[in-house]
């Protein structure tokens, strides 16, 4: 007896064409978090941002393959995405913070430190979530335009190409 699984993720084709971009841009934001940091050379510091990326990753691509084209692509209003964001973010701060508290098992200041921190978790990883709603929407919007574009103009070129037929 096999399990089927109606959990289609839809991989948009920019995705699979640009995975390279998409690695330099995860692998940048990675180095851009750790210079930033006041003690940047830190072994912890490497494990916190490294974790960090891994959970933003997962929201934005959870974000871009499901929830945008389950809810907004879909029959769905606004509000139901918005919620369903939410909950992702409010359901990954937890598996976070957990993370973190077993990384740093032996150190009992920094797990309290990120128990207490579990605000900022999670409006971190909304934040992340939003942003790259954000972008995608703006990428549908221009793809959008140019279908537009392009239909409007080969309607152009048909006018022309029999301008007979029109004036009957």
């Amino acid at each position: 007896m096999s399990v089927k699984t109606d959990l289609k993720i839809n991989i948009p084709d920019w995705a699979k064409k640009d995975r390279i971009y998409h690695v330099f841009f995860w692998v940048g934001l990675y180095v851009a978090f750790i210079i930033v940091d006041p003690n940047p050379l830190s072994a912890f510091v490497f494990i916190k941002e490294l974790v960090n990326i891994f959970f933003y990753i997962i929201i934005v691509y959870f974000n871009l393959f499901y929830l945008i084209p389950t809810y907004l692509r879909g029959t769905s209003s606004g509000i139901h995405y918005a919620i369903a964001l939410v909950l992702s973010a409010i359901v990954l701060t937890p598996i976070k913070t957990l993370v973190f508290y077993l990384l740093f098992t032996n150190q009992p200041g920094v797990q309290g430190f990120f128990i207490a921190k579990q605000g900022t978790i999670f409006f971190s990883t909304l934040f992340y979530g939003a942003v790259s709603t954000i972008f995608q929407i703006i990428l549908d919007w221009q793809k959008g335009t140019r279908e537009k574009i392009e239909l409007q103009h080969k309607n152009t070129e048909s006018e022309l190409k029999y301008p007979i037929a029109f004036f009957k």
